[in-house]
């Protein structure tokens, strides 16, 4: 009988978590505002901003008189990016290569490509999923975990640890943090997935309530992932 509550008690508590995000992506979709983002500052510092939703994420805010900064992997694709969003709106736009599958290295380059730039807003959409087998099943288990700790968590770290000083300093700012909706239960297979976007939402909800009171707002938003399609 315990148990038989037990499981009522958690049924119920993932169905309410469930509605209430979707919930959220209804009122976002049907009555979504869009904030002044110019009031943060005069740039927007996309990752993984050659395809997707990163992409589609830049022309918006390109849209709404941002200047792009464009970090991604693939350099003929950034040009391309940024050639097509300043043929579209009269913004400035800097591109940088960055694979953030590599070491911490990277994030010093990454600093000297930001600095003095006013950022108002950081898009962290980086990410991988890539898992599809139970965790010791793995064909190469180490290259996996680098991969997702790298990618899903260390990338919106460090990428804070970068501009959020700037922020603090400006009394404003916002950073946009993209996760899954598997983090709603664990899936089997995707079990360091399934952790890495769970820490994601944690560390946004945690940030926010750390430095709201200084004009800074953190969020995150939950996509589908593709092995959900």
């Amino acid at each position: 009988m315990v148990f038989q509550w037990i499981g009522i008690a958690t049924t119920t508590y993932l169905a309410i978590k469930l509605v209430y995000y979707l919930a959220q992506g209804a009122y976002l979709y049907f009555f979504r505002t869009y904030p002044d983002f110019n009031k943060y500052g005069k740039w927007s510092v996309i990752t993984g901003a050659t395809d997707g939703i990163g992409k589609e994420t830049a022309f918006q805010l390109a849209s709404r008189g941002q200047n792009i900064a464009l970090i991604s992997r693939n350099t003929e694709r950034l040009k391309n990016v940024a050639k097509e969003i300043e043929s579209k709106h009269n913004v400035q736009t800097k591109c940088l290569t960055i694979d953030f599958s590599d070491d911490e290295e990277i994030y010093d380059k990454i600093a000297d490509f930001l600095q003095g730039l006013d950022i108002g807003t950081l898009v962290n959409n980086v990410g991988t999923d890539q898992e599809i087998a139970r965790f010791l099943e793995q064909s190469n288990l180490s290259l996996i975990i680098r991969n997702l700790v790298r990618l899903n968590i260390m990338s919106i770290l460090k990428m804070t640890q970068i501009v959020l000083p700037g922020m603090v300093e400006q009394k404003r700012g916002l950073i946009l943090n993209l996760s899954a909706f598997p983090i709603l239960h664990p899936i089997g297979k995707y079990a360091i997935m399934n952790a890495t976007k769970s820490f994601v939402d944690l560390f946004s909800r945690a940030l926010s309530y750390e430095y709201e009171s200084e004009g800074i707002t953190i969020q995150v938003y939950f996509i589908s992932s593709k092995f959900l399609a």
